[in-house]
Parts: C-alpha cells; structure tokens; sequence
C-alpha cells in the first residue's frame, strides 16, 4: 500500500495489518456482517477500551459523539496506527458498498426493472437518490 504525504512523498509501509479482507467480488456483499473480535490493539493502544472506542465509532454514523467521547476516540485512533489503519479500511468498504447499491439502484431504474424492497427502502429514506432517479429517467 502506498501512502503520499502533505509533501508528496511516497511512503510504502506494510498492508499486512488488517487480516480479515473480503477478496470476493463486489455482487457478493450482501451476506457480509460486521465483526469486531479480529479488532486487536497494538501494545501503544493497550490503555485503550477496545469495546468503547468500538461503540464510539458506531454511534458516529447516527448521532455526534459528545466531546469526551470524541477526545477519547481520536486519541485511541492516534496512539494506535494498527487500529486506526482498520477502521478507516472498513469505512472505506462501507463506503464502496454504499456506492454499489446506488449504482445498481440507478442501473435498475433507467433500465426499467423491479427494485427489490431493500432497494425501495433505500430510495425512499434518500431524498438525493430520488431526484437522481427522476434525472435519469427524464
């Protein structure tokens, strides 16, 4: 993996960290669950309540965190690389899943076939998805 810094410096630094990587294909998401046991801190992370930092992270997708909650988490992600390295990685899966379903969403819809419910529910809780639907079909 390739990291560029502010300077734009290439700096390589080992990808082995995140050991429980989904290789299949991008279609095959659907039956993917959320783990949290292959999360382990690494010895400057030890101080750490894995579990809090975990819920903390989760309830940042949902609600603000209050400030001690926000303090105690960055300063978790900060002290241990290992640790910081995995979350962003699944948000970032999160993040291209998401990306998928909107894309098939949109595929579905200009080509003229039935959503599924999942994929109904997901137009109807997203004003920006609708209106992109009526774009397209338009």
């Amino acid at each position: 993996m390739i990291k560029m810094d502010i300077n734009s410096k290439i700096m390589t630094y080992q990808s082995n960290s995140v050991t429980n990587c989904n290789t299949k294909k991008p279609s095959n998401t659907k039956n993917i669950e959320r783990t949290y046991d292959y999360f382990e801190l690494s010895s400057e992370g030890k101080s750490y309540n894995l579990a809090k930092v975990m819920e903390i992270h989760e309830k940042g997708f949902h609600k603000i965190p209050s400030k001690e909650e926000s303090d105690y988490y960055w300063a978790a992600r900060k002290s241990d690389p290992e640790l910081d390295a995995r979350l962003y990685e699944r948000d970032k899966a999160e993040a291209l899943k998401f990306i998928g379903q909107v894309q098939t969403i949109l595929m579905k819809t200009s080509s003229g076939q039935k959503l599924t419910p999942d994929e109904e529910k997901m137009v109807k809780n997203d004003p920006n998805l609708q209106q992109a639907i009526q774009m397209r079909n338009f």
